[in-house]
């Protein structure tokens, strides 16, 4: 039997590269339209999203769905390699209120969403970035396990944006 080969350049001339755009903006419209019901339903304290998560989140929080707070790990604001044909990069426009209520974690050797693209993004957009040296784009050994990392950041998070207590 032969083998298929996926090449750049036969995506290109396929013409496919369109459809794939096409296809991935259906598939992000339709996921961030789940995502404002659930918002609306369910009300969390605190939404983290990871990669395409990440990346629905933003889109929510640009539409004015949700206003933090977040903690958003390597979201797919741009991509690399092929799947920047089928993904490409997006700058979501962010109200600062619900900007200063979002963290961003980033490995600096991602090797799926670029790293200076997300770092370029937090400084110009007023996101927090907590860099996770040696990190790729899982960040699974950074954030889960023995060391709790990502339950840490949540419970910051939810923390720093609850109501004070009133004194009555």
């Amino acid at each position: 039997g032969g083998s298929i080969g996926l090449s750049v350049a036969g995506l290109a001339s396929a013409g496919l590269v369109p459809f794939l755009q096409w296809r991935m903006r259906v598939a992000m419209r339709r996921c961030v339209a789940l995502m404002e019901v659930a918002l609306r339903r369910e009300k969390p304290d605190v939404v983290v999203g990871s990669s395409w998560g990440g990346a629905v989140a933003l889109k929510c929080i640009e539409q004015g769905y949700w206003a933090g707070p977040a903690v958003l790990l390597a979201p797919a604001i741009s991509a690399r390699g092929v799947w920047n044909l089928a993904w490409p990069s997006f700058e979501p426009e962010l109200p600062a209120a619900a900007a200063a209520r979002v963290l961003v974690v980033q490995g600096d050797r991602d090797d799926t969403v670029p790293f200076e693209r997300v770092d370029d993004l937090c400084r110009r957009k007023g996101l927090r970035l907590e860099v996770v040296e040696g990190g790729d784009h899982r960040l699974v050994g950074a954030m889960l396990g023995p060391t709790e990392r990502l339950a840490q950041l949540v419970r910051d998070e939810y923390q720093s944006s609850a109501p004070s207590p009133s004194i009555s």
